[in-house]
């Protein structure tokens, strides 16, 4: 059986358990948007894991269930498994096909990969101005979608579509057409970023114009227009008192967007901020599905700043995702060092422990988990330790 990925469990086990209310739709079709889904025997993370959806897969949705809590979980099917996956990881795929609709390359060049994400392989490159013709989005999480587009002679690919304007109309779906902007700057992964704001305000600019501006921001963002956001923060910044949730807005734009020297830049720039904007570089990384090893190198250095755990931490769940279990755990307690109160380190620590075969290790960190603050914690601490004690003891 596959492993469950990290960043699904640790979500999973903060949602309340499920009550299961089956609507009537009709079976439609959906799409994993998390790099591993785990699918459970039943409509809670307290049921057990029965197997796991690959980014991307497609499934059939046979019912919608609704948790006491609000949440929505799927009972899904695929050519070789069946069970339950948490609604949020799902994205719905429309019931009529979409129309084609035609597309224009905004940056200066972009690649083509053989599938929906940047590690898949380039199998060609278009020019700034070029016309594709967008066949279809591909969910892409809480970020931007992919485009499967069609080139001559029927070859087909898939672009990030931050760097593709539609010119046409779609008839259906949120493949909406948009006016055409001005081309980014040539080669965006590699040009300044400077602002393309063409009103130059004053040198710090007054409350309004910098909600108006923060506004925009925001909206390019949810278009999924995530460069021309990236600089509308950055002159936001160059001309106004940041708050740190503008700081963290840059960084995970940055690493998400690939501009991985300017990130580093920036974040020395802050170092009251170090670890906290490292943390938040590193999520948009992550969110960019970017290979995992240039991100583990470059967050080392920022490990000393790192007084709360949480960037640590960060690095042992990516080590796990990895496989590399010992890397793990050493951080894991690493990350307890720094937070000794916190009952998400010591249960990760925990897990780790009872992978790597130290038994009696695990289950001590369990037993302190039962006894903290953090309820849904202690109750999945309860379920190890009992899978843990020898026959007849509980």
């Amino acid at each position: 059986m596959s492993r469950p990925g990290i960043f699904t469990t640790m979500l999973l086990m903060a949602l309340s358990c499920a009550t299961a209310q089956a609507a009537t739709d009709m079976p439609r079709q959906a799409v994993s948007t998390a790099t591993m889904l785990n699918l459970r025997s039943g409509p809670s993370p307290s049921h057990s894991i029965t197997g796991t959806l690959a980014l991307h897969q497609e499934v059939t949705i046979m019912d919608t269930l609704q948790s006491d809590a609000g949440y929505t979980w799927y009972r899904v099917q695929t050519e070789n498994q069946q069970g339950f996956a948490f609604g949020r990881y799902l994205h719905l795929l429309p019931q009529e096909p979409r129309q084609p609709v035609a597309g224009k390359v905004q940056s200066y060049q972009l690649n083509v990969r053989s599938m929906p994400s940047a590690q898949g392989s380039v199998v060609r490159v278009l020019e700034q101005g070029e016309l594709v013709t967008v066949e279809r989005e591909v969910p892409n999480g809480l970020h931007a979608p992919w485009y499967e587009i069609r080139l001559a002679q029927e070859q087909r690919g898939f672009v990030y579509s931050a760097h593709i304007t539609l010119q046409g109309t779609s008839t259906s779906g949120p493949m909406t057409a948009t006016v055409a902007e001005p081309p980014l700057a040539k080669n965006p992964a590699q040009a300044p970023e400077t602002t393309a704001v063409t009103a130059s305000p004053a040198k710090f600019m007054a409350p309004r114009e910098r909600m108006e501006h923060l506004n925009k921001a925001d909206l390019f963002y949810r278009q999924g227009r995530l460069y021309e956001s990236l600089l509308l923060y950055k002159h936001v910044v160059q001309h106004s008192h940041p708050s740190r949730s503008l700081l963290i807005n840059i960084v995970y734009l940055q690493g998400q967007l690939g501009r991985d020297g300017h990130a580093h830049a920036f974040i020395d720039q802050h170092p009251e901020h170090k670890a906290l904007l490292a943390y938040s570089y590193a999520i948009g990384f992550l969110e960019g599905q970017r290979p995992l090893h240039e991100l583990t190198s470059s967050l080392q250095q920022y490990l000393p700043s790192d007084h709360n755990g949480m960037l640590t931490f960060l690095l042992g769940s990516i080590r796990e995702q990895q496989g590399e279990y010992a890397a793990a755990q050493r951080h894991y307690f690493q990350a307890m060092e720094r937070d000794p109160s916190s009952a998400h380190f010591r249960y990760a620590a925990a897990r780790m422990g009872e992978l790597n075969g130290q038994t009696a290790q695990a289950r001590q960190l369990y037993q302190s988990v039962v006894r903290s603050a953090n309820q849904q914690l202690a109750q999945y601490a309860r379920t190890r330790l009992q899978q843990l004690e020898p026959p007849g003891v509980w």
